[in-house]
């Protein structure tokens, strides 16, 4: 069965595999940031619907960036600010992991902070040098990026190597 796949390149198991991590590593620094976003902002949603509910008691006073003491019609409109962030955030990730982004102005790639980050994220830490390599082993069109094609033309590439360099 493995000389058979070996011998006519990818299966479509491998495909959507291989479709999946493309996905997964496709502009990762900026959905690690916007996921990071998203957490903060909820945290403070939570202080301050926290101190808002408790308002009146004086038992959870809560501070804006300056330091002082915030009333109850700042903190309102702190919370609604920040739940239009918040949504703001989520829109913009859900368009960064659909599969349509890819077929607007901007195509999904990989770059090398993407890859620095996902091997970080691993517990590996490799040097910019060695990153550089990664995606230029890659690269054909020399972007300094890995687009799907890219990315699929490679494993292919291994899957039929026989010399096993």
């Amino acid at each position: 069965m493995a000389d058979d796949s070996d011998s006519k390149g990818m299966i479509a198991q491998e495909e959507r595999e291989l479709r999946r991590v493309f996905e997964h590593l496709a502009g990762y620094r900026q959905k690690k940031k916007l996921s990071h976003l998203a957490t903060t902002l909820k945290e403070r949603k939570g202080q301050l619907e926290f101190s808002n509910s408790n308002y009146s008691s004086n038992s959870a006073p809560i501070f804006d960036a300056t330091g002082k003491k915030m009333t109850q019609a700042e903190i309102v409109l702190e919370l609604q600010e920040i739940e239009a962030n918040i949504d703001a955030s989520h829109a913009e990730l859900q368009t960064l992991n659909s599969n349509q982004a890819a077929t607007t102005s901007v195509p999904k790639n990989i770059k090398s902070e993407d890859l620095f980050d996902a091997i970080k994220a691993l517990g590996k830490v490799c040097s910019k040098k060695e990153i550089s390599d990664m995606i230029w082993e890659a690269d054909e069109n020399l972007d300094n990026a890995v687009d799907w094609d890219e990315l699929r033309g490679m494993f292919n590439r291994n899957l039929l190597d026989k010399t096993e360099l």
